[in-house]
Parts: structure tokens; sequence; C-alpha cells
């Protein structure tokens, strides 16, 4: 319970965090009148239009411009009724997605449709006792998009351990464990910045490593060039 109440604490400073999005823009609503072609947003969901009839129980890759007029394909799903599976809007977590099954095998679509690929980090929330839920990594097929749970089970385990653990340097531990995983197995990159005075210890400093779709901020004081006197670790989203 001491380290969910811990983690509040994270989230509450990661809401100040800013990381960049790419927004895609959307297609413009079609009137009634006109006879539909492509890609179409209608009543906040997409669908696509082939002859005039939406297309169903099938996947289409698309090419469009994004914001900056750069042209980017990207694979969607429509469902039985034609709508494209999507995260609901949350412009609070730009890298949210929902997760569906198709085929027998498990995808991640973003806020925009598109089926996503990589590691990402789901949205933490509350239970029915009203007690924080560190939410898991997911990993999906760089190529596929298929989730693999036996990778995100592997980074779950280590930020397992970081939360539940009562000597720092098993935190420590963890944390380093978790981060290896990700740059060497994952080939991530991430950068580094410094949020300056620790919202969570007086005399520390709070760091945050940006690797895209999230966040893993720690709270530490340094020693020398090398070494942290880490408070604790966490993995988050955004």
């Amino acid at each position: 319970m001491k380290s969910i109440k811990k983690l509040l604490l994270v989230v509450l400073c990661l809401s100040l965090l800013q990381v960049p999005a790419v927004s895609f823009a959307g297609p413009a609503t079609v009137s009634a009148a006109t006879t539909q072609k492509g890609l179409v947003k209608e009543n906040g969901n997409y669908y696509y239009y082939l002859n005039g009839k939406k297309i169903k129980n099938t996947w289409r890759n698309i090419t469009a411009k994004n914001s900056k007029g750069v042209k980017e394909t990207n694979r969607y799903y429509f469902d039985k009724n034609g709508k494209a599976y999507k995260a609901p809007y949350n412009k609070e977590a730009k890298y949210s997605f929902v997760v569906k099954t198709i085929g027998g095998k498990k995808y991640g679509f973003d806020q925009e449709g598109h089926m996503i690929k990589g590691v990402y980090v789901m949205d933490s929330h509350e239970d029915s006792k009203m007690n924080l839920i560190a939410e898991a990594f997911y990993v999906f097929n760089s190529k596929t998009g298929v989730y693999n749970a036996s990778q995100s089970k592997t980074l779950n385990n280590y930020v397992k351990k970081a939360m539940n653990a009562s000597k720092q340097k098993d935190r420590i531990s963890a944390f380093k464990s978790l981060k290896a995983r990700l740059i060497n197995y994952h080939k991530l990159k991430y950068t580094q910045k410094n949020e300056g005075k620790s919202c969570f210890v007086i005399g520390y400093t709070d760091y945050s490593l940006i690797f895209g779709h999230f966040v893993l901020q720690y709270a530490g004081k340094k020693i020398n060039s090398s070494t942290y006197n880490m408070f604790y670790t966490i993995a988050f989203s955004r």
C-alpha cells in the first residue's frame, strides 16, 4: 500500500510532463448528399468507403498526410459495422490505446485508429477500493503489431520488483534491469530531462527518461558523476 501511495505522487508529477506527439489530420466529415469515398470521419468514428459502401471485418493500409503535410501509411481494422477500432479520445494521454482481439491475436490501436507497434504503457486507474493501480507494459511486434505477452510480462516484472522492494539496492537493481532491457533488447532510445527539485523528497532531484510513448521517472540525489542515491523508481506512461 505504501508503494501504491508513492505511485500516486508520481502520477501527479508526470501529469505536468509534456511529451511531444505527432497528430494526424483527420478526414473531413462528408455530407449525406455527397458520394462518400475513402477514409471518412463520422461522429468521432472512422469508416472507409469503397464504391460508396463501408468496408467491414477487414484490415486496410491507408496513406494520408499528417499535420506536417508528410504522407504516412497506417494500418486500420474495420469491424462488422465498418467502424475502425480506436482508443477513446483523451487529451491528457496522447499515447493512450485500446487492445482488441482479431483472429485470435491481440493488437493495439491509438486514438486515430492506427494500429500501433513497439513498447507502450497503459494509463493507470483506481480499483474498487480507490487504490491506484499501475498499469502494465504492452509490447507489440515491431513488424506485425501482434501483442507479445512474454516480452510484456518481463518488463512488468521489473516494475513490480521496483515497487515492492523494501531495500534501496533492490529498487536500483530493478530499475537498471528495466532500463537495460528497453535499450538493449527493444532498441529504444531516450532523452533525459532534469525536472529540478523533487516533488517526492526534499533535497532530491527528479529525473525523467522520455522513451517517446512513455516515461521512466525517479527521484535521486547525485553522489558523484555516475552514482545516484535513488529514492524510488517507477515506470509510467506519457
